[in-house]
């Protein structure tokens, strides 16, 4: 697997916002490559493909394709979830999927930054 870094948009399994129904599901980091490198830990916002017809303000669409986005990997219409953040392990990681468009990460971490939880 390439080095991880910030962007980088992965598998692995999570728990629902309830913390229940564990499920593999793609992510996207938001922890900084230093912050990686040197903790281990790894946080992300989950990508989802459940959200309502009016973008609600915590989620950022993210481009895809039927047969997998070039450059996301992604196949279906789906969001990141921003108010979705969740802690993982390197070893927690099936595989590497794409990685998020500049401008889209830009704005994913200005929400996370809006809104800290």
């Amino acid at each position: 697997m390439p080095k991880l870094e910030q962007g980088m948009i992965i598998r692995a399994e999570v728990t629902d916002p309830q913390d229940r129904a564990p499920k593999v599901r793609p992510l996207v980091i938001v922890s900084q490559n230093e912050e990686i490198a040197s903790t281990g830990v790894i946080f992300c916002v989950a990508i989802t493909g459940t959200f309502p017809h009016k973008l609600p303000d915590d989620c950022v669409l993210l481009p895809y394709q039927i047969d997998g986005h070039p450059r996301t990997g992604l196949k279906k219409k789906c969001v990141a979830k921003c108010s979705w953040l969740v802690e993982i392990q390197e070893s927690d990681i099936e595989r590497q999927i794409g990685k998020v468009p500049r401008d889209k990460l830009k704005t994913i971490l200005r929400l996370l930054n809006e809104n800290p939880d």
